[in-house]
């Protein structure tokens, strides 16, 4: 599965990566991207720790299904541990008011942006802690599905940093890997100033400081029926592949993989 997208990243036989990724989109869906490395460390010999904002277990499941591996076998051996990041962030804020208030009534619809955010997202980390350490054998891969929901439920884009920075930590000081997925619509393009602060600041913020961008996005030209979208993969200068040149290619989603070409080369054109 996803041959080309390995070859694109180098990644060979049973590799698996180390450090920090960010994984974005703009104009178009780039779960992809989550559900490749999902099955690379799954289908290998490594263990993933998905924190997940935006899909259901029951959907993530069907999708890796569909690429050939089993979550709930997976599950059952203890190498993959799903975090509901909603269920822990309500637990830590309703924790952080009640602290405060101790005769708060707190509905299950709260706004977060009243909580502290770093009291609401400390849940999420302990689990993600809990997660690695309960396997120690093994690589592991922390996949933070995506980033930029947290912002909709009113957690600010400093505390979702510093959430992100923890992980960093916890993953880089056993050779771990981390990826963050988040949305980029507007604000990676030169031609467009996004008005949204947070998410501006979340993005740039994550893309500065990781090792490796990976960044899908649409076609300017519109939508292709053989072309469906553009990758562009940097190495940050600190991480590994320092030195090397972005690379930009074009792609294609099918149902089980992806496929990768370099521009004007799609059998469409040729």
């Amino acid at each position: 599965m996803f041959i080309d997208l390995k070859s694109l990243l180098e990644i060979s036989g049973k590799d698996l990566p180390s450090g920090f990724a960010v994984l974005s989109d703009s104009g178009l869906d780039g779960q992809f991207l989550m559900y490749f490395y999902l099955t690379l460390f799954l289908d290998g010999p490594g263990n993933v720790c998905l924190v997940a904002t935006a899909n259901t277990y029951s959907r993530i499941a069907a999708v890796a299904q569909k690429l050939g591996v089993d979550l709930a076998a997976c599950v059952s051996q203890g190498r993959l541990v799903m975090i509901d990041c909603y269920s822990h962030v309500l637990d830590g804020a309703m924790g952080a008011l009640h602290s405060v208030d101790q005769t708060a009534h707190v509905h299950a619809s709260i706004d977060l942006s009243n909580a502290d955010g770093d009291a609401a997202l400390k849940p999420v980390f302990e689990a993600v802690k809990s997660a690695i350490e309960s396997r120690p054998s093994g690589k592991w891969c922390v996949l933070v599905e995506n980033a930029s929901q947290l912002l909709n439920v009113g957690i600010s884009a400093e505390s979702i940093l510093d959430l992100v920075h923890y992980c960093r930590v916890l993953t880089e000081r056993s050779g771990h890997f981390l990826a963050a997925a988040v949305h980029a619509e507007g604000i990676l393009d030169e031609e467009f100033e996004s008005d949204d602060e947070q998410a501006s600041l979340l993005v740039n913020s994550l893309v500065h400081q990781c090792d490796m961008h990976i960044n899908v996005s649409a076609l300017k030209s519109g939508v292709h029926k053989h072309v469906h979208g553009h990758i562009k993969v940097e190495w940050r200068a600190r991480g590994v592949g320092k030195g090397r040149p972005p690379v930009e290619r074009h792609f294609k989603a099918l149902d089980r993989t992806v496929t990768i070409f370099a521009k004007g080369t799609s059998s469409a054109v040729l």
